[in-house]
């Protein structure tokens, strides 16, 4: 049933990592809060989802998407990721608009899209891969303020 609610939204559907991946059409992210049938279903607030659409308005290669992972129970089945498309690859990735550097203590304002891999360690579990090698579009940044380079990788 919320296979297919979520489906009607659904801009593609792709496998990331053996992780069935909704992706949400841009036109149809506010249709989703104001479905309640829908989030009750999910079990998942209003005020959760929220973040996700809110970054897709940033960059027009990022987009909200429900990830599938039918090895969880209920309700963890179904969990609100954003994407990252470069070319006709989507990857799941985690989205800051801050980062706060360990060196030198400074927070830095801007766009940080991080590998989701990076971010929560088990998203990736129950799957065959679950710890899949950062893409090479990721790459090391260095803090503006004191150079040293951060732990995680960015686009």
């Amino acid at each position: 049933m919320i296979e297919k609610q979520i489906k009607t939204y659904c801009k593609e559907i792709v496998c990331i990592n053996e992780i069935q991946t909704y992706i949400i059409s841009p036109n149809a992210t506010e249709n989703i809060l104001k479905n309640s049938s829908l989030l009750s279903n999910l079990s998942i607030p209003y005020q959760k989802l929220q973040p996700f659409i809110e970054y897709t308005r940033l960059d027009s290669n990022i987009f909200f998407a429900f990830a599938y992972f039918s090895n969880r129970v209920i309700p963890y089945t179904w969990q609100p990721v954003n994407c990252y498309k470069k070319g006709n690859i989507y990857l799941h990735v985690m989205i800051r608009n801050t980062w706060f550097c360990q060196e030198c203590k400074q927070l830095q304002y801007g766009l940080f899209i991080m590998p989701i891999i990076e971010h929560d360690k088990i998203f990736y579990s129950g799957t065959k891969n679950p710890f899949p090698p950062i893409s090479t579009l990721f790459q090391k940044k260095s803090c503006i303020h004191c150079g040293k380079p951060f732990l995680n990788h960015f686009l």
